[in-house]
């Protein structure tokens, strides 16, 4: 799932460099805002998504959804595993331990 995770990351890196460039740009400041609004949404859409299979509270899975879309957003910016790779463990562990508390209670 990680390998496929970074290949597709790969492929949307010029885009997101792109769309960095476009940000940092004082014109477009106005709509930049407007679609990290919209990321705000698909980042909510994400949590609940993982909390339903995961069968956890949202805010338990939160922070690590947002860390894995933030490590593979960094990854296609820069283009460097090193970083996003220790964040991605911190969230498999995190997502880890979020299953074991589920697999107890259901014991």
């Amino acid at each position: 799932m990680i390998k496929r995770l970074y290949s597709r990351a790969d492929e949307m890196a010029p885009t997101m460099r792109f769309f960095a460039q476009v940000c940092a740009t004082p014109r477009y400041q106005k709509g930049v805002y407007e679609i990290q609004e919209r990321l705000e949404n698909w980042y909510q859409y994400y949590t609940s998504k993982f909390a339903q299979k995961l069968m956890c509270d949202e805010s338990a899975i939160e922070p690590y959804v947002k860390m894995s879309i933030s490590a593979i957003a960094t990854y296609m910016m820069f283009g460097d595993r090193t970083m996003s790779d220790a964040i991605m463990l911190i969230v498999q562990k995190g997502v880890e331990q979020i299953l074991e508390r589920t697999n107890d209670d259901e014991n």
